[in-house]
């Protein structure tokens, strides 16, 4: 992380586990500044990483559920249980990082998937889509303080 700041870089992005273990974990961090503990990463979402001036911009959710093989494939949610996830994680994170790895969505029904996912999250009037640039420039107060 060090490197990584002093390189300038202004977000790093890592992931945020939702369930309430891993919150009490993190809150517990987080009193502690520290970035690790045994081991395992304490997320700082949309909160300045301690001891650098990176804002984190974490991961939550992601249509990839069980990674079978890092370069050929992997199980998908289904679109109700990625949609079912997103809302819950709306109603305690005011930012909900997606990751999509380009990799499993080479054929047509991982793509239709994909695109069937985001065509159901654009009609959703409770969200709204935003770039990390722009999620940077509402956050980066923080970072600054």
């Amino acid at each position: 992380m060090r490197i990584l700041d002093e390189s300038e870089f202004k977000v790093i992005s890592l992931n945020y586990n939702s369930c309430l273990s891993r919150r009490i974990f993190y809150k517990t961090g987080q009193i502690l500044r520290r970035g690790m503990i045994l081991g395992f990463h304490v997320s700082y979402h949309l909160k300045k990483y301690p001891g650098t001036n990176l804002l984190e911009i974490s991961v939550s959710s992601s249509l990839e559920d069980d990674y079978y093989d890092s370069i050929k494939g992997c199980h998908f949610k289904s679109l109700s249980s990625f949609l079912q996830e997103i809302f819950k994680l709306s109603r305690f994170l005011p930012v909900v990082g997606v990751n999509l790895h380009h990799r499993y969505y080479k054929n047509s029904e991982n793509l239709s998937l994909l695109e069937e996912a985001l065509d159901t999250l654009k009609l959703s009037s409770w969200l709204e889509f935003s770039a990390l640039s722009q999620i940077y420039q509402k956050y980066k107060k923080i970072t600054q303080a």
